[in-house]
This record gives C-alpha cells, structure tokens and sequence, in this order.
C-alpha cells in the first residue's frame, strides 16, 4: 500500500504494477494490459475525488499522466493492444 498523500508517479506505477503483474523490463505483459489500464483509470479516479475533497492526495493531472505514458509504452511494445 501507498500513502496517495505523498505519492510520485513513480511510486503508483510502482505499486499498480505489483498489482497486475509487469515484466522485469518494465513491459506489461499482453495478457495483463487492459488490467493495467483498469488499475491506472481507477487511481485517476481516486485522485479526482481526493484532490474535489481536499485530501491531499496526489494530483489528478499525475494520474492522468501515468495512463498517458503506460498507454504509449505498451503501444509500442503491442500495436493495437493499448487503444481498448
């Protein structure tokens, strides 16, 4: 677990990917993709509501980051993978 108050980019990527399961080159296995991008929609979801709260959880522009870059790197490694 993460404290979303004091978290980077670096750590929730970190922590999402212990989750579904990502090769040790950083690469999201196929059969693990669209769970990612579940798990990355669901903790930009979270920092909206957080950040509408006024928890001080991390910012929701950082979440949306976070499926930006995932979604190309796995665009680039599978074509057509990332676009569900």
């Amino acid at each position: 677990s993460i404290d979303h108050r004091v978290a980077t980019i670096g750590q929730v990527l970190d922590h999402a990917r212990g989750r579904v399961g990502v090769v040790a080159c950083g690469g999201v296995r196929a059969a693990n993709a669209h769970r990612f991008l579940a798990v990355a929609s669901e903790l930009h979801s979270a920092a909206r509501t957080a950040a509408r709260s006024g928890a001080g959880a991390f910012d929701p522009h950082e979440a949306a980051a976070i499926m930006t870059l995932d979604r190309n790197a796995m665009a680039a490694r599978s074509p057509g993978l990332a676009d569900g």
